[in-house]
């Protein structure tokens, strides 16, 4: 299928590894001009360069969007660069310290897990849409993650309310859109073999290597693939959602975690 993303201007929030680095990849694949964003040069700078070496035509923006200033730098960047931006994906996240409970959390921990994880998806798309609406087409895409389904019990529950926020913010932005040809949805992801994930495993298995932790996680989470998520997998799903003919899928949540919700719920 032709997804008409060819000559599209994307910018993916933290892209330089894990989830948002496929995403970029993918996009340029099917012909989107993208620019990789991430906190760190070498690390964005070489997605960019792997994107080029296949072809694709990527650039580089770099900065922090848990503050106001940092996000605007970000926009004005690309837009300078781009002319316009024609998709946004939300890609920016983490869970900060994984060993976080409820009784360990400090408000101020809970404040900066939603700067992090909401609030930074807030500030671009506030920066976005002036451009979006002139042009009369859009598309931005959250990438959730199943916490906000299935909440761990026991950690980091910051990380799981705020990206429980990601879901509720695009069916009112959908709404406050209507009529403009920009479309909102969040994609919430099960569990992907990332390197935050596999930090994750490593802090709750006490550095057993991943290669033996892996299989015991995929069957205690009830993952009915068989196998944790790849980026490439949510990478193919945000393309579709990305392009024109998803036009008539907005302010959805779509889950795609492997089957694990099918089997815990």
């Amino acid at each position: 299928m032709n997804l008409g993303l060819t000559g599209k201007r994307a910018l993916v929030t933290g892209s330089s590894a894990g989830i948002g680095a496929g995403i970029v990849a993918q996009l340029a694949q099917e012909g989107a001009i993208v620019c990789v964003h991430g906190r760190d040069a070498e690390r964005a700078e070489a997605v960019a360069a792997a994107i080029r070496d296949q072809g694709g035509n990527a650039s580089v923006v770099l900065g922090d969007l848990t503050t106001d200033d940092g996000a605007e730098a970000v926009a004005r960047s690309t837009l300078a660069a781009f002319g316009t931006i024609d998709i946004l994906v939300n890609a920016t996240g983490g869970t900060g310290d994984n060993t976080f409970t409820w009784d360990t959390t400090s408000p101020a921990q809970w404040a900066e897990q939603y700067e992090l994880n909401t609030l930074s998806a807030v500030r671009m798309i506030r920066h976005c849409i002036p451009a979006m609406t002139k042009a009369g087409w859009g598309r931005i895409i959250q990438i959730g993650s199943i916490a906000s389904a299935t909440p761990l019990p026991h950690q980091v529950p910051a990380y799981c309310a705020s990206k429980a926020a990601l879901p509720v913010l695009a069916v009112s932005l959908a709404r406050s859109l209507a009529g403009t040809g920009i479309t909102i949805n969040t994609v919430t992801s099960g569990y992907v073999e990332t390197p935050l994930l596999k930090s994750y495993a490593n802090d709750m298995s006490g550095g057993r290597p991943w290669d033996e932790v892996a299989p015991e996680m995929v069957s205690a989470l009830g993952i009915a693939a068989g196998r944790f998520g790849r980026p490439s997998d949510l990478a193919a799903l945000v393309a579709f959602l990305a392009s024109p003919v998803a036009d008539w899928i907005n302010g959805s949540n779509i889950r795609i975690d492997g089957g694990q919700c099918a089997f815990t719920n």
